[in-house]
């Protein structure tokens, strides 16, 4: 099994705005707690769409891992603001960071809000990938007044971290190879949002590293083609045998997605260098992982390869 993992974590900050679009108050950057049920959204929804609406409540209990809503919901939006780096996509030392930033609705009354959370759905309900308690803007705990013809404006960062986003040892473990290797992330391969706040494509491994896709390649290549850094384009086509890769069902709480591709007898014969998976149709040109073996590896036209991967997602 050759394995890659994300680590999920959620950021917000909230500015009040006011009529002549100034900012009244605003808080620093706060993390928020990514609950059970959210976790397994990405089993159902691309990254980017587990958090298309942001809501506001008047609650003040502390948020649990199995809480599905806020306490006292009171508003939601999915409107976003577009100005400059408002909603973006952007690669950071390994990390993935989906941003979008949320007006809400003028105030006809000051009222104070004390919880906030984000989700898939506009509709009212319990339905949250994340919330959090509100914090005032010195960072202490507790509601915000929004005042009369005030908005509420909130920015929220999905930050996805990527293991292995550098060259590191693994071990392939196939049956009469003798030889480990390393392993790292190439493209990304989820998608993002673009400056509308929209869900939009990110790079050329379009939706390939995404949990909730089915349709992706796995191949084997006897190229030594140069090794690309996380994020950057990937190309393995030399001497490479892609093969449609087998989706395995998620099982409901292993936050674990499997693929796996068999090599029949006659298929892929040869020394192997290089092994991946990536976008359907053009794996080994858009690779989003790769494990390249410490030393060549024979294909024979003895023996079937079958070859594992898994994405693994959590806090």
């Amino acid at each position: 099994m050759i394995s890659k993992n994300y680590k999920l974590n959620g950021f917000y900050s909230w500015q009040i705005i006011n009529t002549d679009g100034s900012i009244a108050s605003k808080s620093k950057e706060k993390n928020n707690l990514i609950l059970t049920q959210g976790l397994e959204f990405p089993s159902v929804y691309l990254f980017a769409d587990c958090f298309t609406s942001c809501c506001v409540g008047l609650g003040t209990q502390a948020p649990l891992l199995s809480d599905v809503g806020l306490q006292s919901e009171h508003k939601r939006t999915n409107t976003y603001y577009n100005g400059a780096n408002a909603c973006r996509s952007y690669v950071s030392s390994g990390t993935f960071n989906i941003q979008r930033t949320f007006d809400f609705s003028v105030e006809t009354e000051t009222i104070y809000y004390g919880e906030i959370g984000w989700s898939p759905e506009n509709t009212p309900g319990n339905n949250l990938f994340s919330k959090s308690l509100m914090v005032d803007s010195f960072g202490n705990v507790g509601p915000i007044a929004v005042n009369r013809n005030q908005f509420l404006r909130v920015i929220y960062t999905l930050s996805i971290s990527f293991t292995p986003s550098t060259l590191t040892p693994s071990v392939p473990a196939i049956s009469n190879w003798t030889t480990n290797g390393n392993s790292i992330a190439q493209l990304v391969g989820l998608y993002g949002v673009n400056s509308s706040g929209t869900t939009a494509v990110f790079d050329s491994g379009y939706q390939t590293s995404e949990p909730k896709n089915n349709i992706l390649d796995i191949f084997i290549s006897t190229g030594l083609q140069t090794i690309s850094g996380f994020g950057n384009s990937a190309n393995y086509t030399a001497g490479s045998y892609p093969q449609r890769a087998t989706s395995y069902p998620y099982i409901s709480g292993t936050l674990t997605k499997i693929y796996s591709a068999s090599f029949s007898r006659a298929s892929g014969t040869g020394y192997m260098n290089t092994l991946g998976i990536g976008l359907s149709g053009r794996a080994p040109a858009n690779a989003t992982f790769i494990h390249r073996l410490d030393s060549p590896q024979t294909k024979l036209t003895d023996y079937q390869l079958d070859l594992y991967f898994q994405y693994t997602w959590g806090q």
